[in-house]
């Protein structure tokens, strides 16, 4: 029977190993926790892993009944840190918005950081945005009007 602490598993991996290291063969536990070993049971070892969790290798003997027992590690955390970023593009209604992140916006330039944006073309010969290659586009730079324009 394979448990954490005291509860049946079903579906734990039961290796079984000739000598402490070659595998010879595997099989599941069952909703119940028991398992069937087919093997000579005088020369062989087996474990149990569940989940990255292990029980201690046991030898086989004659005995019918084996508990393997696989050993819960909780691990009480002191501290999560959530880290999150802002999305670089997001579509309103009428308007793209574009977040540029802080590698790209050390010591650069707004018209600069335009250029890099999703979606903008930039004439450099009328100094014209456009977004899309339509008319009329309209560039807010920290949500005021700038001097920028489209076609």
């Amino acid at each position: 029977m394979i448990t954490i602490k005291g509860e049946p598993i079903e579906y734990a991996t039961i290796i079984i190993l000739n000598g402490k290291k070659n595998i010879v063969s595997s099989t599941l536990s069952t909703a119940d926790g028991s398992f069937n070993i087919t093997e000579d049971s005088s020369s062989i070892y087996i474990y149990a892993t569940y989940l990255a969790q292990r029980s201690d290798t046991v030898k086989m003997s004659k005995q019918t009944n084996i508990i393997l027992t696989i050993a819960s590690r909780e691990k009480m955390l002191n501290e999560v840190q959530i880290q999150g970023t802002n999305q670089i593009i997001s579509r309103r209604a009428d308007r793209f918005i574009f977040t540029p992140n802080q590698s790209i916006t050390q010591g650069a330039a707004a018209i600069d950081i335009l250029k890099l944006a999703p979606f903008i073309q930039f004439d450099n010969k009328s100094e014209i945005f456009s977004i899309l290659n339509k008319e009329n586009t309209i560039i807010y730079i920290n949500n005021r009007k700038s001097k920028y324009h489209g076609l």
